[in-house]
């Protein structure tokens, strides 16, 4: 039996039998597995998520035949039988108060305060240049491996492959210089964790920032997207932002996230870039136009100097059409007419229209109108060359090789492309050409920074000049308003350039705050679980850990730079949320204890990712 999607109208595949298992698929690195592979993969056994949400959805119908069953088994047996609630509330109170007596060497405990701010001294530079070294080059080499075959690059696009992998699409490989043994990703994962901060904060936005700025856009500004988009933004810039996880692709990018927005930290090597994204509403329709505008960031800043150094932009959502002016040019000598055989020949369509189909070598792309080149994020005007063998949609990847004025295109910005941007499922007469900096296949929720996009009507011919209407999407606004800082501690945040370098938590805590009392147990074992014991639902602010010699003489263990944010109650395990200091494995603790400062107003926890170990 094949399971078939009716919304879709095709089969399951393997990728979403992965997702109905409850796996995160956007986290996987899938790269050469086929469909059937991934399909063996996900297997057909009934998952904990499937049974557990068929055992919350039986509970949720019958609470009210298991609650008259209760009152009638009170009834018959009486109630001395029927406190076992009441019982296990009492009792961990009582195991909590005995704990101290339970609890040895504690003279030997040592107080670390918590501190998120970046541990390494890393300069920009430095990240930027292990980064690259340390990027992936090939598709095989996954998330955290090196490839011992010799690796080729594109003299075109720039892409990147081993001798291996680089079959199709051609390209037009050379075989690149080895600079001796190249780094392992893992090393230099480890060095940026410790060169970045684990928690930031956006100063707080106001609608008086925003409406100013829309003012300065120069574009269409539709009202009712606006109120949206602005609130969503505003409500982005409120919340903590926590470290998540650090990915390894054709370029590293860090992630953090908060329950309303995600910020993302691309290390391209020649333009390093911030990118803050908003969270929509749940309750948005998917086909919301809010949703389409919040798939873009929201802000953004490229780095100068240090990591957070620079100024922010908004993208104010501001549509702007504006006319191109698009024209094949013929080599200036010899008998070429410039022209080549398009896709559609390459493929042998016989069609009338199609058959003997010749496109462009060369395009010219002018604006017709000069004074709207303010309006573009970068000036997409110039002479773009065809790249036919560099695997792009129906073999439709330019590239920017000269400037208006002809002037070569220089190696300090990233290259500029031209080429058809498909959709994933609507009818390919939508699919417009757009100008990105990014022309590779994206996987599931990334994201294109599109400069601007042609009519989807418009396709390559061999027209001598087409005049195309071009669209603007949104407009870049810088704001000296919004400021990311650092969060050193748990009650204070700082610019990334600010000094000092750790600062410590206040002695005296604002009235909402107020110390938990807490019990640690901890298994024997190389990866000791502490459970914290407390019967109140709070969210946690801070923590101080103490830990000494286990109570069977093992070494010490010094827990520093903790970065933690949980629920309580709730457990955790010790080796993998905290930094342990370099003294070789965890030894077998039996009893720690903990100060915890936590805080009583009750919200949603923010998704938690990686730590720094």
């Amino acid at each position: 039996m094949i399971p078939y999607i009716t919304n879709r109208g095709g089969p399951l595949v393997g990728y979403e039998s992965l997702a109905l298992q409850g796996l995160p698929v956007d986290r996987l690195l899938l790269t050469r597995e086929t469909q059937d592979q991934l399909a063996d993969l996900a297997g057909n056994a009934m998952s904990t998520t499937v049974v557990g949400s068929c055992i919350i959805r039986a509970l949720t119908l019958g609470i009210g035949l298991i609650n008259k069953q209760s009152i009638k088994l009170k009834e018959v047996l009486g109630n001395e039988n029927m406190d076992v609630d009441n019982f296990s509330e009492t009792a961990r109170p009582a195991y909590v108060e005995d704990l101290d007596a339970r609890i040895s060497g504690r003279s030997a405990l040592v107080v670390h305060p918590l501190d998120f701010s970046p541990q390494g001294n890393l300069s920009l530079e430095q990240l930027l240049t292990e980064a690259k070294a340390t990027r992936r080059l090939c598709a095989c080499e996954g998330r955290d491996s090196v490839t011992d075959r010799p690796i080729r690059e594109c003299a075109d696009c720039g892409s990147t492959s081993c001798i291996k992998c680089g079959v199709r699409p051609e390209h037009s490989y050379v075989e690149m210089k080895p600079g001796g043994t190249r780094p392992h990703p893992r090393d230099f994962g480890e060095k940026a964790k410790n060169a970045l901060p684990m928690v930031l904060r956006f100063d707080p936005q106001t609608i008086d920032f925003l409406e100013v700025h829309r003012t300065q856009a120069n574009g269409t500004v539709v009202d009712e997207d606006w109120k949206s988009w602005r609130d969503t933004v505003i409500a982005a810039t409120e919340s903590e932002l926590h470290f998540v996880e650090l990915k390894r692709q054709d370029i590293w990018v860090a992630v953090w996230e908060s329950p309303s927005a995600r910020l993302e930290f691309h290390l391209h090597p020649k333009l390093p870039e911030w990118r803050l994204f908003a969270v929509p509403n749940p309750l948005l329709p998917a086909n919301s136009s809010v949703r389409s505008l919040l798939s873009r960031p929201v802000a953004r800043l490229f780095c100068k100097d240090h990591i957070l150094g620079g100024q922010w932009q908004y993208a104010i959502p501001a549509k702007s059409i504006v006319n191109l002016v698009i024209a094949g040019t013929r080599p200036e000598s010899g008998d070429d007419d410039g022209l080549v055989d398009s896709w559609e020949k390459s493929l042998g369509l016989t069609t009338k229209e199609l058959k003997d189909k010749r496109v462009w070598k060369q395009l010219s792309i002018t604006l017709e109108d000069p004074t709207c080149a303010n309006r573009f994020d970068r000036d997409v005007q110039g002479t773009y060359l065809y790249l036919p063998k560099c695997g792009a949609a129906s073999a439709s990847l330019h590239k920017q090789v000269k400037d208006i004025h002809g002037n070569l295109q220089g190696s300090e910005n990233p290259d500029l492309f031209f080429f058809l941007d498909p959709t994933r499922s609507r009818d390919p007469s939508w699919d417009p050409f757009v100008f990105s900096t990014n022309k590779r296949r994206l996987e599931f929720k990334e994201y294109r920074p599109v400069v601007a996009s042609l009519d989807p009507n418009w396709r390559q011919s061999d027209a001598a000049n087409n005049k195309v209407k071009c669209h603007i999407t949104f407009e870049w606004v810088t704001t000296p308003e919004l400021v990311c800082r650092v969060c050193s501690s748990a009650h204070s945040s700082r610019s990334f350039a600010d000094s000092p370098s750790s600062v410590h938590p206040p002695k005296t805590l604002p009235m909402r705050y107020r110390p938990v009392c807490l019990a640690l147990r901890s298994t024997t074992g190389p990866a000791p679980r502490l459970q914290l014991c407390s019967r109140v639902g709070c969210r946690l602010v801070s923590i101080r850990i103490l830990c000494g010699q286990g109570i069977s003489g093992s070494r010490s263990m010094s827990f520093v730079n903790a970065r933690l944010s949980v629920w309580l109650p709730g457990s955790f395990n010790v080796s993998a949320l905290y930094h342990i200091s370099r003294i070789g494995s965890p030894p077998t603790c039996r009893m720690m204890e903990a100060v915890v400062v936590a805080s009583d107003v009750p919200q949603l926890p923010p998704k938690f990712g990686g730590s720094r170990s």
